[in-house]
């Protein structure tokens, strides 16, 4: 069942539509059990009716119509002049629908899913008007079956602010980098922007600053419906940035900074951070379109917005990986700097007399910290992690695990890292039809490790000729012994079985992985049926090839004669 995918109809009607704000998001609405891949539906907004249409005259618009507000399907449409009606509009009923179909795992489940969009004359989906509207030069407000609509008419984009060309300051330049632009990484990432017609405006912000002369370039949607969607956004956000920018073009630079905030992560690799609350866009774009706005209002309601956002986030990138010459364990720590401001950053335990040393935090830009961590046999070590002003905690787990009988049992796996995610410190646990469970514990009768890992799978979801379970295990990732299992595998050391229901492997740890003081580097990952990874005993990020890992001490097996063993569970970090 590779193809099946999920078919989101009334959860299109958002106030992108009925408001004319045009900027939410397909948000990721979990990590549902049945169907689909690894995009997810987009967010319900509850519709709102006979408020404000932001209109630019000459484009098509399309907005919501619930049936019970207008109930014809062919109602008179007519622009106001001044109390008499105007001429009759060409407009339709329409219904539109998202297919998110299933998807191999790949760098790009950084981003939302954008899905297939389509439109019908007849049918399921999300009931809208289409009023096929000429230039009207501005006008009254819009009746539609009878209905009244307020309408702020907006001025077409190619008449909006221009700078002379050897100006320093130009209203329509991109904010990201052309070497930023041109990486391989990066363009297939901003390729699901381009591919959903609500958010196709950022993605024309990245590549040429919403620039009115480059208005219909690139590939249009052939359904001349989810165009008109696409283009009524971008024509908004058009109007703003330039009123905005006339008003304050330092202001507008921030701005479209942060619209399109790129982060440049500890191994060099840049990748989107930009705000994906589309309530909060919405509301951004409704402010800066406000009819009643004077330009400072303007300013001020781009400037109360950057505020709002967040100034840094923060991960663990690896509880376990490294040692240091003492044979204590270095926790990794990321620290990603979202402002356009260079600050410091540092990261330390939490209530410990040892002060962190700061190191530079560049604008959009991640750093790596490694905090020694002391073995405990409690819960997970609290990291403070700063960037300036900005403070967070994460746990890490406090050293080398002791593994006791019967075993480490790990509960759950976490899955990849997607931007929402990363940004909110919250990683993602697959859902409990698609769990992985785990336990290492020593070979009875032998000196040797075993682990026994059940991977869940939902029924006929998805194909299970994509399951891949990856061990890791040795003291770094030159070194480290991979051993890759799939349903069916059978080996010296690996051992299968199935039902309908999931899969389950058992595989010896080799001898030469565990380090002379008893000490195991261990990381796990899966891709299941449905193409989605998860892994142990953090998230990865979609493009990352090898896993962080927990270290392990085998060596408090011996002696231990009463029950309970480790429990691992999963590292939220949180």
């Amino acid at each position: 069942m590779r193809g099946v995918g999920r078919i989101v109809g009334r959860t299109l009607a958002t106030a992108w539509l009925a408001l004319g704000a045009g900027c939410g998001t397909n948000g990721r609405e979990g990590d549902a059990a049945s169907g689909g891949g690894a995009g997810g539906a987009t967010p319900e907004v509850n519709l709102v009716f006979d408020s404000r249409i932001n209109w630019v005259s000459g484009d098509v618009l399309v907005m919501p119509l619930d049936a019970a507000t207008v109930a014809s399907d062919t109602p008179r449409v007519f622009v106001l002049e001044g109390d008499q009606a105007g001429e009759a509009l060409a407009a339709r009923i329409a219904f539109l629908t998202v297919t998110v179909p299933a998807e191999d795992h790949s760098a790009a489940e950084w981003l939302d899913a954008p899905g297939v969009w389509a439109s019908a004359e007849t049918g399921a989906g999300t009931r809208v008007i289409v009023v096929e509207a000429a230039e009207l030069g501005g006008g009254g407000d819009l009746v539609v079956g009878g209905r009244r609509f307020s309408v702020n008419w907006l001025p077409l984009p190619r008449t909006l602010v221009r700078a002379a060309p050897d100006s320093p300051e130009q209203p329509w330049l991109s904010p990201i980098s052309p070497s930023i632009r041109r990486s391989p990484l990066f363009l297939a990432l901003t390729e699901r922007e381009r591919l959903n017609p609500l958010t196709r405006w950022r993605y024309r912000l990245i590549v040429d600053g919403l620039d009115p002369a480059a208005e219909g370039s690139g590939v249009p949607f052939a359904d001349r419906t989810i165009e008109a969607v696409a283009r009524q956004n971008e024509n908004r956000w058009r109007v703003a940035l330039a009123w905005l920018w006339a008003a304050d073009p330092a202001v507008a630079d921030s701005l479209k900074k942060r619209l399109v905030a790129c982060v440049t992560l500890p191994d060099g690799i840049t990748v989107p951070a930009w705000p994906t609350a589309h309530t909060s866009l919405d509301d951004l774009l409704s402010g800066l379109l406000d009819p009643a706005s004077t330009p400072n209002a303007r300013v001020r309601r781009a400037e109360r917005w950057l505020q709002e956002q967040s100034a840094a986030t923060a991960w663990v990138m690896d509880d376990g990986g490294r040692l240091d010459a003492l044979r204590g364990v270095v926790a990794s720590l990321g620290i990603a700097n979202l402002s356009e401001r260079a600050t410091l950053g540092w990261a330390g335990v939490q209530d410990s007399d040892i002060e962190p040393e700061p190191v530079p935090l560049a604008a959009f830009h991640a750093v790596e910290v490694a905090v020694p961590i002391r073995d405990s046999g409690g819960g997970l070590a609290a990291i403070e992690l700063h960037a300036g002003e900005w403070e967070q905690i994460r746990g890490v787990i406090p050293g080398r695990i002791g593994i006791r009988p019967p075993g480490l049992d790990v509960s759950s796996l976490l899955g990849d890292w997607t931007m929402r995610d990363w940004l909110n410190g919250t990683p993602r646990r697959p859902a409990p039809a698609w769990n992985t469970r785990a336990r290492l514990a020593r070979i009875p009768g032998g000196y040797g490790w075993r682990l026994t890992v059940e991977c869940d799978g939902a029924g006929t979801v998805g194909d299970r000729e994509r399951e891949r379970l990856s061990v890791l295990a040795g003291p770094n990732a030159e070194e480290a012994t991979l051993i890759v299992v799939s349903p069916g595998s059978s080996g010296e050391r690996v051992r299968t079985g199935s039902d309908a229901m999931g899969w389950n492997a058992t595989i010896e740890i080799p001898p030469e992985a565990v380090e002379a003081d008893g000490t195991l580097r261990l990381a796990l990952h899966r891709v299941d049926a449905r193409g989605r990874r998860s892994a142990w005993p953090r998230s990865m990020f979609p493009w990352q090839t090898s896993p962080a890992r927990a270290a392990l001490n085998l060596n408090a097996w011996d002696g231990f004669q009463s029950g309970g063993g480790a429990g691992a569970g999963t590292t939220s970090g949180r």
